[in-house]
């Protein structure tokens, strides 16, 4: 027989979801509802993490937190073509959006959202935006995978909804490491201690002084570099510092009607917008970090754009990460002539 053609077994394929997909809900559905979100793998696992704790969830609390029938907690066959079993309680959520339905639902991921956990340290609360993130991740899995139709900033925002329980949970929290401090061990929530640290009474990123740094110490010239994208870019710990790299910055000139039309700029290209993250209350993302910093000034120590601006002519030959020790009297003496600025050692960067 001859085999068949790429565009045979795709239709082929596709006929067979579609049956799979109107088997399961009763509708013909369209190739445009069939084509998966492109997403990467790291997100593609941790959606499925996601839906794998929230099933695990509701077959061993069911009965006994959530006070839902066994009937609804039979494994029964999904649509996905890999026949995996899931409870039934999913398929009864799933499709038009009933008031009983609306209310069961709730119930359920609010009592799984409360108990969701550090999976390293089951004594160890979730960071807010990690917490809001895998509420809003199994949402979209659930959309996706089961046709639920559930929003959570239009239909679980009311008093005792999912939003109301998790803003709760999260003050309850914030208020609990102000009164004990120390114990961020267990606690991650902060209460704004990154502008406390520079003072107790900024209130707004113009109001920092940035000359505090003395930029002819190489140290403390990158801990004001660090403190500049930490306020700019939202980056803290080590990691996130220690390990960008020089071609990770990026530079240009402000367009034409734009405020700053003509001014040099500075920027952090490739990088996960920290400033404007999902959260419970916050429903969009923006595609891209748009922040550009400004240099206003060259010589001004007073300028963030300025300061990054005089940082990048330290750079030595061939360093590639941005924060490295100070050079060696000998490798400074090696580059005087061509390099008399550069003043990093590129074979000794900070971190691992």
């Amino acid at each position: 027989a001859r085999p068949k053609s790429a565009a045979e077994l795709q239709a082929e394929n596709e006929s067979l979801i579609n049956k799979s997909i109107s088997n399961f809900y009763g509708t013909q559905v369209g190739k445009d509802q069939q084509q998966q979100l492109s997403v990467t793998a790291k997100h593609n696992a941790e959606r499925y993490a996601c839906f794998d704790d929230f099933e695990q969830y509701l077959l061993n609390e069911g009965v006994r937190t959530l006070n839902i029938s066994g009937a609804l907690l039979v494994l029964v066959p999904g649509p996905s073509l890999d026949n995996r079993k899931i409870p039934k309680v999913i398929i009864v959520l799933a499709g038009e959006k009933t008031v009983s339905k609306l209310r069961l639902c709730n119930i359920i991921l609010s009592q799984w959202a409360v108990q969701l956990k550090n999976k390293r340290n089951k004594s160890k609360h979730l960071q807010p935006s990690t917490h809001a993130k895998k509420i809003r991740t199994l949402l979209s899995h659930m959309k996706q995978e089961y046709d639920w139709q559930y929003c959570l900033d239009q239909d679980f925002n009311q008093q005792g909804g999912l939003k109301a329980i998790i803003n709760n949970l999260f003050a309850a929290r914030q208020e609990e490491a102000r009164e004990n401090p120390r114990a961020t061990t267990v606690n991650p929530y902060g209460t704004g201690a990154n502008k406390q640290v520079v003072s107790s009474n900024i209130t707004n990123v113009s109001q920092l002084n940035w000359t505090v740094f003395n930029e002819s110490i190489p140290s403390e010239f990158m801990a004001k570099m660090m403190a500049i994208f930490g306020v700019f870019y939202g980056l803290r710990g080590r990691k996130e510092h220690a390990q960008m790299t020089v071609n990770d910055l990026t530079h240009g000139k402000f367009e034409p009607g734009h405020r700053f039309a003509g001014y040099l700029y500075y920027g952090i290209q490739g990088l996960t917008d920290k400033t404007c993250r999902l959260t419970i209350n916050n429903q969009y993302a923006r595609e891209a970090n748009i922040t550009r910093i400004p240099v206003i000034d060259e010589t001004d120590e007073a300028d963030p754009g300025g300061t990054i601006h005089r940082y990048l002519e330290l750079i030595s030959p061939g360093q590639t990460r941005l924060y490295c020790y100070e050079a060696t009297r000998e490798e400074k003496a090696r580059w005087i002539h061509m390099y008399p600025k550069a003043c990093f050692s590129p074979n000794r960067p900070l971190g691992e």
